[in-house]
């Protein structure tokens, strides 16, 4: 059973406490092993993490996050630096979308550092160096907006808008059987 939170009007700052700290025992020293772009919306999968010179499999895997619209770090920075490079890429249809996946590229194999989920269902995924990746929680043009699958379970995190829905008892379930074995 779904347990509905809604941050822009009931959830109160304990209870955004408690899952950003359930979304950091997850997502913490993970990072991005797979990236797929279809045209309307982005497809990351978590799972993987880099360590002691080697990959090494996470007991939680099967993580995926779809979302309409991210935000990566210096995006207007990097529009200039297209514009200048051998081609100006700028000129086409998509070309923010190349951004983004020239920075997710980047960020691809580096551990996760934090997460942090914010009031405005804006989900942000911390790197060292002052790097990070959000996902926006309120898109205008979209029908939805985000959610994370975790291995068989799907959407067990939401936002509809900057509504956020959560099933928290199975995420404290994954959690605890992670740091159990």
């Amino acid at each position: 059973m779904y347990h509905e939170l809604n941050l822009s009007i009931e959830m109160s700052k304990s209870e955004l406490d408690k899952l950003n700290n359930l979304l950091n025992r997850i997502f913490k020293e993970l990072s991005i092993s797979k990236i797929n772009y279809t045209i309307d919306f982005w497809h990351l999968e978590f799972g993987r993490h880099f360590e002691n010179d080697k990959y090494e499999i996470e007991e939680i895997n099967d993580i995926w996050l779809t979302t309409h619209e991210l935000e990566v770090v210096s995006e207007r920075e990097w529009l200039e630096t297209i514009k200048k490079g051998p081609f100006d890429i700028s000129d086409s249809i998509d070309f923010q979308e190349s951004i983004k996946a020239l920075v997710l590229f980047h960020l691809a194999r580096l551990p996760i550092k934090e997460v942090e989920l914010k009031e405005n269902a804006d989900l942000i995924f911390k790197y060292s160096r002052n790097r990070f990746l959000k996902i926006k929680g309120i898109v205008e043009v979209a029908d939805w907006i985000w959610w994370l699958d975790i291995g068989k379970e799907e959407k067990l995190v939401m936002s509809n808008f900057g509504e956020l829905v959560a099933d928290e008892n199975k995420i404290n379930q994954m959690v605890k059987n992670k740091e159990a074995s």
